[in-house]
């Protein structure tokens, strides 16, 4: 019915509400007449995936509609396998920290299946989660793809260019899942890397806290 896309020139998604707005006028419709809202849940930004999902769960609260979470890898994947005919798809990303998320799928009854769960994993290690007949896509591919191309044995298909999930493969998916039964999963961002705890440099009453020794 209508798709918005842009590149993100300002921090903290700035052009997030502007945008929303055009795509509604443009569908000539209303956050009220939308019977079940989506969204990608991740890997992703840390703060992009936040301001995502408080925008959706937004729009949604107010006539309480429901909101549909996946994952936007499984999204990327789907969209591989489903525009490209392909019969298995290894989602890799860039976790920093020297080491990679990476997430399988495949092709089935017109849904995807997890071949492989989301998991991290090092430089050194990839090859040995590679295997033949799969196709492997990145939304990083401008920060990791020409170490993907040196790391992939012989015989593995890589899409050389970035990819990303877009909201039309999150709908369509969310869509599908929907008729098929299936529930959302957690409205919450998919975060691979555990918790960093930071001890605070501040007291409450403004005073600097010594480190420990």
């Amino acid at each position: 019915i209508a798709e918005r896309m842009w590149d993100e020139t300002g921090a903290r998604n700035q052009q997030l509400f502007p945008a929303l707005r055009e795509l509604l006028d443009k569908a000539g419709t209303d956050p009220a007449s939308i019977d079940i809202f989506a969204v990608g849940l991740g890997p992703g930004a840390f703060s992009g995936l936040r301001i995502s999902l408080s925008a959706i769960r937004g729009m949604a609260l107010p006539d309480s509609k429901p909101v549909f979470g996946l994952s936007s890898a499984e999204a990327l994947a789907w969209d591989v396998i489903h525009l490209e005919k392909r019969p298995s798809v290894l989602v890799i990303g860039d976790a920093r920290r020297n080491s990679l998320w990476i997430a399988g799928f495949e092709s089935e009854n017109g849904l995807t299946r997890t071949a492989i769960p989301f998991g991290l994993t090092t430089w050194d290690e990839l090859p040995g989660k590679l295997h033949a007949g799969a196709t492997i896509v990145s939304p990083d591919w401008d920060r990791i793809g020409q170490k993907l191309l040196a790391a992939a044995p012989q015989g593995i298909e890589i899409i050389q260019k970035r990819r990303v999930p877009t909201a039309r493969a999150v709908a369509r998916l969310a869509l599908a899942r929907t008729k098929h039964g299936d529930p959302s999963l957690p409205l919450k961002p998919i975060y691979l890397h555990p918790p960093v705890n930071v001890a605070p440099r501040f007291a409450e009453d403004g005073s600097a806290i010594a480190p420990e020794s």
